[in-house]
């Protein structure tokens, strides 16, 4: 098993420290350690959480078309990959006579382990990276061209979507593909009081709230000593008005979170800002895939179109 180290474990738990100290925490720490990477691999196989495994179901039944639309010969690389289930769906699709490199990117070591035990039974030369999408430029390197960049699970509603779309597009060269999925708020007005009350409490389940809490409780944070708290709100964008997440984490009583360089200690009332998810409509995403320049191969969706799969060129 080989594994590039692009981030600094320690560098990223300093940084960790300091963004908690301000009261803030973003979504890159909810997946580092041991810990972290065991909250997701339980959110995403989660029959409760359903935005990840509807994301899953569209892309085992879409893979066998994405396959024929990619360059012959065309390597993988997997960006923010989780337990790297979703990409062994893609790379068992593509034909056996492809180029066979597979890089297996995310923020966790422990999850680019994972992934990489994912497919150790297939005839992959394969390589893990702890890396950000930022660091797309240092792996493209790592596979020969053709290349399809992944960025699946709903990671790209993680984003702003102008910035991540450029910086992809950038980082690809003319007969390389970008794959990724996205979950999506309902084009009507008239179902999205119930869509946002399906949505919230998807993102209410105790094993989402376990996962955001996750960083604190690892380091010494008491399970009762606070509570996550997840709405739907309507925030203005280029492509129109669109839904994204508001994650807090309410302190319920003094607690102590404890790091190697020091404690960061926490007052009951204090309120922890979290990172966001977008809920874009199925036009705004084609919107901000035209905005940065590409043009769209294929798209695939599911029965009732809450779930998306676009496979795109630069």
């Amino acid at each position: 098993m080989t594994i590039l180290d692009l981030l600094d474990a320690d560098a990223l738990e300093a940084s960790l420290r300091d963004h908690l100290a301000r009261r803030e925490m973003p979504d890159l720490f909810l997946y580092l350690g041991t810990e972290g990477a065991g909250h997701w691999l339980d959110l995403d196989e989660s029959e409760s959480f359903d935005v990840a495994s509807d994301l899953t179901a569209l892309l085992r039944t879409s893979a066998p078309l994405v396959a024929s639309e990619v360059p012959a010969g065309v390597g993988v690389v997997g960006l923010g990959v989780g337990g790297g289930r979703k990409e062994r769906i893609l790379l068992e699709a593509l034909p056996a006579n492809g180029s066979r490199r597979y890089v297996a990117a995310d923020v966790s070591r422990a999850l680019v382990e994972a992934a990489l035990d994912a497919v150790v039974d297939l005839p992959l030369e394969a390589l893990g990276a702890t890396a950000r999408v930022e660091d797309l430029p240092r792996l493209r390197p790592h596979v020969r061209p053709p290349v399809l960049v992944c960025l699946l699970g709903n990671t790209f509603s993680n984003f702003e979507p102008d910035r991540l779309l450029k910086r992809v597009r950038a980082a690809l060269g003319p007969s390389d593909r970008f794959l990724f999925d996205a979950h999506l708020a309902p084009a009507d007005e008239e179902n999205e009081a119930s869509w946002r009350q399906d949505v919230e409490r998807a993102y209410a389940s105790a094993e989402n709230a376990r996962f955001n809490l996750g960083p604190l409780t690892a380091r010494g944070l008491p399970t009762d000593a606070a509570r996550f708290a997840l709405r739907l709100v309507r925030v203005p964008t280029r492509q129109g008005p669109t839904w994204r997440t508001r994650k807090k984490i309410h302190v319920l009583r003094d607690a102590d979170v404890s790091f190697t360089a020091g404690v960061v200690r926490l007052r009951a009332g204090e309120v922890i800002r979290m990172g966001f998810t977008y809920k874009h409509t199925r036009r705004q995403v084609f919107g901000w895939v035209r905005e940065a320049g590409f043009t769209v191969i294929e798209v695939f969706s599911d029965a009732d179109k809450t779930n998306l799969l676009v496979l795109a060129r630069p």
